[in-house]
């Protein structure tokens, strides 16, 4: 505190303060800081939870910090899902910001991010700071126009190749020979769509128009 006391006089004009996960201890170490003359706003760092394992190693190897037992009976069962351990701790964290912002004199947060926004972005619309915005997952796959879904005169004797799946492997190999023969059968002339083509992992569907 000595330190500190030394660092405001000299000129600094605000403070940030290393994460912490314990409420109490922040709010009890502000109030011995404006004990000691310490007038300058005092912004606490908050670090939102992301997994198990990273939040282990943020709070004890980096920041040597206390973690209330509380946050170990609530996260620990669930330490190999990382989903369930980022949906509890944002609660848990929220709360903590929560209880810290309703202290005399704190007016401010200041979130450790870690190059993570997911984390943060929770945080935020727990705490209502940011308007909530829903996810919609991509498909797996991309949506490929199929060349052979024209007239008889344009079609072609090429398998539709879309360029990549998840992974960027192709889901199966262009077919460069004939497909089939011209439509003779009822169905064909009707307008079925009928299989060509299936050996193994490779698959070939003609629309017959």
């Amino acid at each position: 505190m000595k330190y500190l006391k030394e660092k405001v006089d000299a000129g600094a004009n605000f403070i940030f303060t290393q994460m912490f996960y314990d409420a109490d201890m922040f709010i009890e170490w502000v109030h011995a800081a404006r004990a000691a003359g310490i007038t300058v706003p005092i912004v606490p760092g908050i670090m939102p939870i992301q997994t198990w394992n990273g939040f282990l190693r943020a709070a004890t190897a980096i920041a040597k910090t206390i973690i209330p037992k509380s946050y170990l009976d609530a996260l620990e069962p669930y330490k190999n899902n990382d989903e369930k351990v980022r949906e509890l701790g944002t609660k848990l964290v929220a709360d903590m910001c929560r209880k810290i912002l309703a202290a005399p004199g704190v007016k401010g947060l200041h979130f450790y991010t870690m190059n993570l926004e997911r984390g943060t972005r929770m945080l935020l619309e727990e705490l209502n700071l940011v308007p909530r915005i829903e996810t919609v997952k991509p498909f797996p796959w991309r949506q490929v126009r199929s060349s052979l879904a024209i007239s008889p005169s344009k079609r072609t004797d090429r398998c539709p190749s879309p360029s990549h799946l998840r992974g960027g492997r192709r889901p199966f190999a262009p077919y460069s020979g004939r497909i089939a023969p011209s439509p003779t059968s009822p169905a064909q002339k009707t307008g079925m769509s009928t299989p060509t083509v299936g050996s193994g992992t490779h698959a070939v569907l003609r629309t017959v128009n």
